[in-house]
């Protein structure tokens, strides 16, 4: 018997991984398939950020925190259009999966 709890979980992470790497991707390793990990650690606050109802703007605040604090980009300041198209894309999927309109 299946745990739809678990499988969302499952899903959820899966899908915030790969919109991390492939669309935040904020130091362009999207394209080598050495650094498939390099965001890794970001994901399960993300994850946990989206279960308790973070919007897109406490979702893009938080990537820009990880690229100026913990990665220690250049920003001054200004958050790139990267950053809001992840954020977009991570809400618009987690309600996906929650509406099971995404496998």
């Amino acid at each position: 018997m299946r745990d739809d709890t678990t499988d969302i979980y499952a899903r959820v992470h899966n899908r915030v991984d790969e919109i991390l790497h492939y669309i935040w991707d904020p130091i362009g390793v999207a394209g080598s398939a050495g650094a498939r990990d390099e965001y890794d650690s970001y994901v399960p606050k993300i994850v946990k950020m989206l279960f308790e109802g973070a919007d897109a703007e406490a979702i893009a605040k938080h990537l820009h925190s990880i690229e100026s604090g913990s990665m220690g980009l250049t920003t001054f300041g200004v958050r790139s259009k990267k950053i809001d198209e992840a954020a977009r894309r991570l809400i618009e999927h987690f309600q996906w999966i929650q509406q099971g309109r995404l496998p």
